[in-house]
Order: C-alpha cells, then structure tokens, then sequence
C-alpha cells in the first residue's frame, strides 16, 4: 500500500481503535490476501510498520513527458506521412481545419499509439471499425516523439500494422529512449497513469462521460489512489462471506446429522441427539461420544458389555476340584470302615487313663477299682494300643480335612447367578436357560460324608460344562448385539466426528465474521471520509471550471461528491437553478452538458500525480454558445500554464475566441488534399499574433503615430520574450530537465536580455555576451532590433513596420537556430 494512504488510515486507527482482534483483521486485510489467510486460520501476523514521514516527495512516479511531433501514416484520414509539431512544454495548441480533414486523425492516433485502443470505437459496430486504414497509403504507421525528463534527446513511440491486416489490434509498438535499443510500451510505466489520469477527450466520450455513472465513478475512484482500500475492503468482505458460509454449512450439517440420528435408537445417538439440540452444545462430550465412548455407566453397551465378559467356572478348575471331592469321599469312606471315630475316643480315654497313673503309679483302676490292674506291664500295654489307635484316629482326620478342603474349593467355584442375566433380554440376549442352569448350579449338596461328597462331584461334574456352554452363548449374544449396534453407529459416529470438527471451525468462523464485519464497517466509513478529502481538490476545481464555463447558464454547481457502492456507484452533482437545488444533470442543456463533463474531464487529465504532461482534446465546442466558447478558450489557456494542451476543433469559435481574448495559444491549420494527402500549416502563435497586432497599428490609422511608435516596440518586445520562453523550454526538456526547474528558471528572468541570454547561452547571467552572440551568430541588425525592442515605450521609433518586421525575421533566426 502507499505509505501516504497507509499513514491516513493508521492515524485513523489511532484516533478511532478497533476492538476484539479486529484491528489485526484490518491491518492483514490492507497488507495481502495472504496476511488476512494467516490471520483467519489462527496464525499471528506481525503488524506492518509505520511508513517512515517523508517531506517533499515527488507526486508523479513515472517520469514526466511532453509531445514534441505526431506523425500519422495510412491511418483513418491520413494517407501519406504528415507530421503534426508541437512545442514541447505546457502551452496551449489549437489545430483548426474543417470536418473531414484528417484534424481528429491526429488525436486518436495518439491515443491508439499510447493504449492500443480507440475508446470512440467501443461504442460503434464492426463494421465502423473496419475502414480504420487509409486506402491512399500502403503501410499504415503512427510515430510521436516525447520529451521525458531526465532523458537527453527525444523518445521515439512507435506502432505498425502489417500491410495484410485490416484487425486494428495486430499491431507492433515499441519504445527507443535516445542511444538506447528498443523495449516495449510497458516500460514507459505508463498503463496505470493512461487509464487513471486518461489525457484524451473525445468528442464522443465529451457527451457520454456523464452518461455513465458507474464508469465516471471509477475513472474518478481510481486517480484517489484509494484503489488499495477498495481491494482491502473487497478482500474482507469476501473473507466475512467465506466465514458465513462456513458456519451456515456447519448448521446444514447439523440438521442432516440430527435427521440421521433421530432414525437411530443406539443410545449415543440419542444422547448425541439430545446434546446437539442443547441451548449450549457440548462438543467435547460429542466428541467423546464420536470417539468410542459407550454412553453413561449402566446404559445398555455398558450392560451388554457385562454379558459379553460374563466367565462361567472353567473346565479346567472344575475337573480339579471334582477329582479331589472323590478323593476326599474315598478317604473318608476307607478312614470310617475302620472304626475311626471309635479309635479316637478310645484314644481320649487312654490318654486320661495314662496321664493318671503318671501321676498315682500303680494300683487299682479308678474306673472298675480291681486292685492291680494298673502296673507297669499295663502301662506298656495301653501305651502301644494308643499308639495304634492314634493312627486310625488320625487317618479319619486327615480325610475329613481333606473333604473339607474339597468342598471349600466347590464352593468357590458356585456364586448366585448375576442380576444382568435377569436383565439381558430387555436389550437382546436370551439368558432364561443361562440362569435358570445358573440357579441349579449355585444349589450345591453340601454334606460331609463320602456319599454327599461323591454327589456333590457329579453335581460338578454334570452342571459345571453345560453352565459354560450356556453361559458362553450369552456373551456370544451380547458380542453378536454389540456388533450389530457398532454397525448401526459407525456412520453416525463418522458423520459425528466430521461435524463435531466444522462446529469447532465454526465457532472459529463466528469469531471470525463478527471481528471482519467490525474491520469491513470501520474501513467503510473511513474510505468515504478519506474519498472525499482525496475528492475535494478535483471537486473544487471542477466547480471552478464550471463556474467558468457556464457563464450565462442560470446552473450552479454546489458539490461534486462519489456516491452508491458496486453497480449502484454513481457521481453525484447537487445543483441549484435560480439558487433553487435541482435534480442535477436533467436541468441542464448538452452545450451544458459537454461543458460540465469537461470541467470533470480536465481537473483528472492534469492531475499533479500523472506523468503525462499533456492533455489532447477533440472537438469540444459542438452544442455550446458563444458565451460558453469564450469560457472554453480561458479554462483551456489557464490549463496551459501547467500542461500541454492540444484542442483540435472544426469550429472557428475557439480559435475566433483565443485569438479575441488574446490568449497565448499556437494556432495550426489541417488542410487535406486529394489522395489523403495532409498539410499542417501555422495559422498563429503567441509571437505571430503579438506581430500582427504590433503590424497593424504600425500600418494603421486608428492610433495616432506617435502612440503606435511608443506602444509598438513594446509589442515586439513581449514578441520577442515569448519566443525566447518557447525555446528555452524546447531546448531543456529537450535535454530531460524537470519540468519544474525549466519553470523556475523561466520565471525568474524577468527582463528581455536575460530572456534571451537563457535562450540562447542557456544561462540568464550572461547578459553581457547576448549582444557579441547575436553580432557574430545572425547579424549586426539583430543586435539594433533587439536594442529597440528592449527600448520599448522610452524611445519611439520612427520605423515601426521596419521593427515589427526585424522582430519577426529574428525570431524565425532563433527559431532555426534551435532546430
């Protein structure tokens, strides 16, 4: 962006900030499409910097030009080579000459030599536009030569046709600066200026350029060098649009997702059903449901998921412990037909019979009192039998421990049946047979002889394998449901996990659209504000220009202002008639008309920021009074102070006009022969019609001659000034000078001597080698002719034809001294 406009909209910025990002919107917006990319996709951007303050820039970019020739060959109503000469510099030129001689065909060579185009021709059929080559003349060519500051030397423009083509747009330009090899157009850098501040003004787009709102808005638009504003403005706009398309596609596909899981009874989707039409949606909880989540703890998938892991006592425990209840039964039946529990008590009561004659020795039995019986060969006796009987009590224990071990270890394997069972066929399963084999399992015969414990083996032994049997066919179930559901969800957990990531943009985008919309409204408001302060100066020139023009006309141009946006842009002129407003353009008359548009027209083409020094207008007179042409000669004169300006005309009026108002204009006349032969010939300059007035008092009757001596060699002076400004400017921007400085120069010799030392030394200081250049280069008599012409009124002369002539036979000298 141009650092003047991005330091306006900065300061802007400064004094009016944005809120909630959307000053980051703005600056990446005014810095490239792929700033505002990064910016909406969550990548940061850096701000620009604030363009360094610069003091006395140059306007204009592109280097200066003025038209020094036209040359026209075989093109429209030129046959053979004519050469149209202009004086290099700002200063107004007249080309006169009637309709049909070939005047016009000088303009629109030019601009079809700089554009490539006719814009006449947009409006006119094919079959128009086909006559376009001269049929006197074989080869068809249009050549100008420029002078461009900083260049030394003319600049040759070109552009041929091959003499088989009748299609105007096969055509080849090119460019030759002085001492350098040809290029193309394009390096004159001059396409954007020839469209911005467009220096050629048809009569046909003089009538039609208020015709068209839209156009006339953007030929005005564009030279405001707002054109980046515009674009950044377009570019959030379109990323807002972009946004809201992103969160309206969101809402499309959530209410295509919602239709798909109403049509599903898995209980995700209905707990995703019942999160997405939530005030709030809940996206991490969608999420977790897209990927894999089976739904809240005691759901069905939960339950099923239950059934599916359901374990049943294995085969391998179940053998074990049946072979070790049948052990424990055959030790218990082997340790009982031994008499066991006899032994043991009878092991009880000789241990107490013992411990007693421990402690008394021998005598009688406490128990049947016969003396004797207990001696020492009795305790012997009673110490081996409860040696033996301890065995046999032992055995039984260790068979009943062993039976105990045993059915503890059945018990184990036996739990109640589990609750899910009762519940598996609500979502599916058939688990009636499962628990009723359940039941009969858990109701073990529990008992601790070997006849119990051999039932409760076969109990185990018979139940245990259908139990697993039935009880793996339920899981098979519950994993054959939960598959089937799977089936049933994957889709919709696939659409869930895609929309669940366009919520997330989303929810981006709806950040995104409310932070460009607030960017998009600010920069809005702040491109109007400044298109209007970039308008004023045209705005106001304009309505200086009409104010000229309009003379008698009863319109008054208030204000000139660029309204509307996209095909409803338009320029709007509020004007009074009598001092009431009116509805502007419909008031007014086409000579009104065509003077408005070029009050628009001019302020443009002469632009300060345009390379292109020189203005060509065709034929602007038509449908204007002769109060209005009077006016057109004075706006275009002012013009040509600053600017070259070219107006080729049929009508006498303005040369009529020029010449009444003794405006400085050169005055050329077209004439055109047979065969399309075209002849250009002075019809008056500044000098010559200085000359003319000088001769005709000298000649004449109606001024006393002593008053005419005075006032005539005063004429001639200013003659003679005139044409040394004329080639000091010819000579400078010759050489590629600034503008500017020939000006300064110019301006700042203020006397007839330093005139002609710029002139013809090229430095005004050298007053006093003026006389010995002229004695040596042209003559004694141009030395005495410019002695009386510096005289003026403070010595009359007594040979005023004399003078007049010797003036104009010295500037013609210069003149051909200057090339």
């Amino acid at each position: 962006m141009d650092d003047a406009l991005l330091t306006a909209v900065l300061g802007r910025l400064d004094a009016s900030p944005l809120e909630g990002g959307s000053e980051e919107f703005l600056l990446a917006a005014l810095d490239s499409d792929e700033a505002l990319s990064d910016v909406l996709g969550g990548r940061p951007r850096p701000c620009p910097p604030r363009p360094a303050a610069s003091e006395g820039k140059d306007d204009v970019d592109a280097a200066r030009a003025y038209l020094r020739s036209v040359t026209v060959e075989g093109f429209r109503g030129v046959g053979p080579a004519a050469t149209l000469n202009f004086e290099p510099g700002p200063g107004l030129t007249v080309v006169c000459g009637r309709n049909g001689s070939g005047k016009s065909t000088f303009a629109e060579a030019l601009e079809v030599l700089l554009t490539g185009q006719l814009r006449r021709w947009e409006t006119h059929s094919l079959v128009f536009r086909e006559g376009w080559r001269s049929m006197h003349a074989s080869h068809a060519r249009v050549r100008a030569e420029l002078f461009i500051e900083g260049t030394a030397g003319a600049t040759v423009v070109e552009r041929d046709w091959p003499d088989d083509t009748q299609d105007v747009g096969k055509s080849v330009a090119w460019v030759q600066r002085p001492r350098e090899a040809k290029t193309t157009l394009k390096e004159l850098g001059w396409d954007g200026p020839l469209s911005s501040y467009r220096p050629f003004l048809s009569h046909s787009e003089l009538e039609t350029l208020l015709a068209q709102p839209k156009d006339l808005y953007n030929q005005l638009n564009s030279l405001l060098g707002l054109d980046d504003l515009e674009t950044a403005a377009k570019r959030l706009g379109s990323a807002r649009r972009d946004t809201e398309a992103e969160v309206r596609a969101a809402k499309v596909a959530q209410d295509v997702l919602e239709s798909a899981l109403g049509g599903c009874e898995d209980e995700r989707a209905v707990r995703a059903l019942a999160l997405l039409r939530g005030k709030t949606t809940d996206l991490a909880a969608l999420d977790h449901l897209a990927a894999g989540a089976t739904g809240p703890d005691g759901g069905e998938l939960a339950l099923l998921g239950q059934l599916a892991a359901l374990a049943a006592p294995g085969e391998e425990p179940t053998t074990t412990v049946v072979a070790a209840l049948r052990q424990a039964a055959a030790q218990v039946e082997a340790a009982r037909s031994e008499s066991a529990a006899q032994a043991a008590s009878m092991v009880g009561m000789l241990d107490q019979a013992l411990a007693h004659y421990r402690e008394q020795g021998p005598g009688a039995c406490p128990v049947c009192e016969t003396p004797g019986k207990l001696d020492e060969k009795w305790r012997a006796a009673a110490e081996k039998r409860l040696e033996a009987l301890r065995k046999v009590a032992e055995a039984l224990t260790t068979a009943e421990r062993a039976a105990q071990r045993a059915i503890t270890d059945a018990r184990a394997l036996v739990s109640q049946p589990p609750g899910i069972l009762q519940r598996a066929s609500d979502f599916g399963v058939d688990a009636g047979p499962t628990l009723a084999l359940w039941l009969q399992w858990a109701g073990l015969p529990i008992g601790s002889g070997s006849e119990d414990l051999s039932a409760l083996a076969r109990h185990l032994e018979l139940s245990g394998p259908t139990l697993v049997a039935s009880v793996t066919n339920v899981a098979r179930q519950a994993n054959a449901e939960i598959s089937a559901r799977e089936h049933r969800w994957s889709p919709l957990a696939a659409e869930l996990r895609d929309w669940c990531a366009k919520a997330k943009q989303a929810d981006v985008a709806k950040a995104n659209v409310a932070k460009a919309k607030r960017a998009e409204d600010w920069l809005k408001l702040a491109n109007a504000d400044l298109r209007d302060e970039q308008l004023r100066p045209f705005a106001d020139r304009t309505i200086a220009l009409w104010a000229e023009l309009r003379q008698e006309s009863n319109v008054e141009l208030l204000r000139m202002r660029l309204a509307g946006t996209a095909n409803r842009s338009h320029v709007n002129f509020e004007v009074t008639v009598d001092g009431k407003p009116a509805a502007g353009l419909g008031v007014m008359s086409q000579g009104e008309v065509n003077a408005l548009a070029l009050s628009v027209f001019l302020p443009r083409a002469t632009s300060s920021r345009s390379p292109l020094r020189f203005v060509v207008i065709d034929d602007p007179v038509q449908a204007m009074d002769p109060a209005k042409v009077a006016g057109l000669a004075r706006v275009l004169a002012e013009a040509g102070r600053t600017r070259q300006v070219v107006v080729f005309t049929h009508d006498d009026r303005l040369p009529a006009a020029v010449r009444d108002l003794e405006l400085p204009a050169r005055i050329l006349q077209v004439q055109r022969r047979a065969g399309s032969d075209v002849d250009i010939s002075p019809a008056g300059d500044p000098c010559a019609q200085l000359l003319a007035d000088a001769g005709a008092l000298a000649a004449g009757d109606r001024v006393p001659a002593p008053v005419a001596s005075c006032v005539v060699p005063g004429i001639c002076r200013t003659a003679l000034e005139a044409a040394c400004i004329e080639l000091t400017r010819r000579r400078r921007l010759a050489r590629g000078d600034a503008q500017a400085d020939v000006e300064a120069s110019v301006e700042s010799t203020k006397k007839l001597l330093p005139k002609l030392a710029l002139a013809v030394l090229d430095d005004a200081g050298r007053v006093g080698e003026v006389y010995a250049w002229l004695n040596r280069n042209i003559g004694a008599w141009a030395a005495d002719t410019v002695t009386a012409c510096n005289a003026g009124a403070h010595s009359a002369s007594a040979d005023m034809g004399g003078l007049v002539g010797d003036t104009r036979r010295l500037i013609e000298r210069l003149r051909d001294r200057a090339g």
